[in-house]
């Protein structure tokens, strides 16, 4: 088994109508090939843990490249032996209050809270705060900069 998580911010807001296309695409061929996993958008941005066999999770996560995503960070790739959301096609969250959060830590902490694998939710965390919680040299956090 696969795991991916990764955060991405799209390049245009996100409408109910658009999500919810996401949702209804993602749960059809998540079924088809075998794919578990939550999706949690607010406003433009978006994390997401996909998990199933590493060669559909590979085709799958070609979003990096998908011109309608800008920011795409992988936050975790690993090989598991136990899912994190068996029976998932994918779950979904909506956090509206996604957008009130003063930095990009903070978000991640609060995405997370209700993460069981405490591993992901870990290095999850551990990521955040290595990689984006200092501030940038203008003052401005460094996750507003990809926004």
């Amino acid at each position: 088994m696969f795991q991916i998580a990764y955060f991405s911010t799209a390049a245009t807001q996100q409408e109910a109508t658009v999500i919810q296309r996401i949702l209804l695409t993602s749960r059809k061929n998540n079924l088809r090939d075998d794919i578990s996993g939550l999706l949690v958008a607010g406003g433009n941005r978006y994390l997401q843990v996909i998990e199933g066999p590493r060669r559909e999770m590979e085709v799958l996560y070609a979003i990096r490249a998908d011109d309608r995503h800008i920011a795409v960070t992988t936050l975790v790739e690993r090989t598991t032996l136990k899912r994190c959301f068996e029976g998932w096609t994918m779950a979904y969250r909506r956090e509206p209050a996604l957008g009130e959060f003063d930095s990009f830590p903070a978000v991640l902490r609060h995405l997370t809270e209700q993460v069981e694998d405490e591993r992901l939710r870990g290095q999850i965390r551990q990521f955040a705060a290595i990689f984006i919680a200092g501030p940038a040299s203008d003052g401005r956090d460094l996750w507003k900069l990809a926004s």
